[in-house]
């Protein structure tokens, strides 16, 4: 998990572990590590397909990220030619978030207070990553994970020395509540052998929908009209799910691909 932190961290303007003043000496490694890497859900559904620039202000450096299919493709010191995404963060910002406990809610209140900008290129990508408010949560999401993985760290220690910090049990409560407070709604479909369970649905923008196959051994397709012409999943069967996020108001038509006169309606508010 702290390898995709780190990966998430430079797709949205800095590594925890490199500094801005060594991104240049040691592009080469930055390069072995996370060129051809995977971006995590949900994070592929925003970063999966962009030319991005990482402005460090008050210097010359620039870190372009190019990635497709939702992996980085290329990662360079030079600015990409045509950007759909351009970044903005101060040294002074990143010195801070690497000497930070938890990164990812440290990087979400920096996006918060505007010490972390960014401007999308173009129309539609300014429909897209102006879903600042779902963007945020993930972060939140992310960091409370984060700080949950050190919590327990602390816990295994041995017995004698949580004598020694009582606090540590009180410390785990509040994260826990922490993760409940940002917890992001899922929003499931199932795929039953009468059809879509339930059969509409309303959404907010940013969010996305997961269809479940639970038909046995009957497989199942997803197959967007309309606005969302562009949802088709491959085959999937019991168990399998697939998940599409939508960034802007629309109503959707869903059909199943493998029992064409089942249909269900989204409708993004």
């Amino acid at each position: 998990m702290r390898k995709y932190l780190t990966l998430l961290a430079i797709l949205l303007l800095l590594s925890t572990s490199i500094s801005a003043a060594s991104l240049d000496a040691e592009l080469s490694t930055i390069e072995a590590d996370f060129e051809g890497q995977e971006i995590p859900k949900p994070f592929d559904k925003l970063f999966g397909d962009e030319q991005i620039n990482i402005n460090i202000k008050d210097t010359e450096l620039v870190i372009g990220l190019v990635t497709e299919s939702g992996k980085v493709t290329q990662v360079t010191t030079t600015a990409v030619t045509k950007p759909s995404l351009n970044i903005y963060v101060s040294e002074a910002f990143i010195k801070k978030m690497a000497s930070s406990s938890n990164s990812m809610l440290f990087l979400k209140e920096g996006i918060e207070t505007k010490e972390v900008t960014y401007e999308a290129v173009g129309f539609f990508k300014k429909l897209k990553f102006g879903v600042s408010s779902f963007f945020v949560n993930l972060l939140a999401s992310f960091g409370s994970e984060e700080s949950t993985v050190k919590t327990e760290g602390v816990e295994s220690q041995p017995k004698e020395d949580l004598k020694e910090e009582p606090k540590v049990e009180e410390k785990k409560t509040e994260v826990v509540k922490d993760i409940q407070e940002v917890n992001i709604e899922e929003n499931i479909v199932e795929m039953t052998k009468a059809g879509f369970s339930p059969k509409t649905l309303k959404i907010g923008v940013g969010e996305s929908v997961v269809f479940k196959n639970v038909r046995g051994k009957v497989g199942a397709m997803v197959i967007g009209t309309r606005s969302c012409a562009k949802m088709k999943s491959e085959k999937f069967y019991n168990g399998d799910t697939y998940e599409y996020a939508f960034f802007e108001p629309q109503t959707c038509v869903v059909v199943d691909g493998f029992m064409t006169t089942e249909t269900m309606r989204i409708d993004v508010e």
